[in-house]
C-alpha cells in the first residue's frame, strides 16, 4: 500500500520531466556553442577581402566560449555575465547569437540561426516553467528594509 497521494506522484513525475528538460536544454545550448565555435574557425579559412567577415568570426569564437562556459557553469562567466546564470538568460543570449549569424546566402549560418532560435525557445520555456536555481546569490545578504 502506497502512502503517496496521486498529487504527490504527479508532482514527482513533473519534477523528473522538468529535470530531463533542463538537461536537454543544456545539451542543446552546449551543442550550439560548439557549432558556433566551429563556424567561427571555418570563417578564417575562407578567402574574403572584407574585414567585417573576419571580425564576426572572432565574435563567434568569443560568444561560443562564453556560452560554453556558462553551461558548465564557470564562476567567472556567471559572476561577470550574470544574465547567463539561468536558462532564460542563456535563451535570450542564443536569440542574439541567432540574429548575429543569420545569413540567407550561407546555408551553414542560416541553418545554425534556426537551430539557435529553437534551442533558445527551449531554454526560455525551461527557465520560465521551473524554479530558478540561484548559484551566486546569498539570500541572507538581501535586506528589504
Amino acid at each position: 500500500v502506497s502512502t503517496q497521494s496521486t498529487w504527490e506522484l504527479i508532482n514527482l513525475e513533473m519534477g523528473c520531466q522538468q529535470a530531463i528538460l533542463r538537461i536537454v536544454a543544456r545539451i542543446a545550448a552546449g551543442a550550439g556553442a560548439g557549432y558556433l565555435g566551429v563556424l567561427g574557425v571555418m570563417r578564417f579559412f575562407e578567402k574574403r577581402s572584407d574585414g567585417q567577415f573576419y571580425i564576426l568570426a572572432v565574435y563567434f569564437i568569443i560568444f561560443a566560449a562564453m556560452l560554453g562556459l556558462a553551461i558548465v557553469p564557470f564562476p567567472f562567466v556567471t559572476k561577470f555575465f550574470s544574465f547567463l546564470d539561468g536558462h532564460v538568460g542563456i535563451g535570450l543570449f542564443m536569440v542574439f547569437i541567432a540574429l548575429l549569424i543569420f545569413d540567407w546566402n550561407r546555408g551553414l549560418e542560416f541553418g545554425g540561426s534556426l537551430y539557435f532560435l529553437l534551442a533558445a525557445i527551449l531554454n526560455v520555456i525551461v527557465g520560465c516553467t521551473g524554479q530558478k536555481q540561484y548559484t551566486n546569490l546569498n539570500l541572507q545578504s538581501i535586506s528589504i528594509f
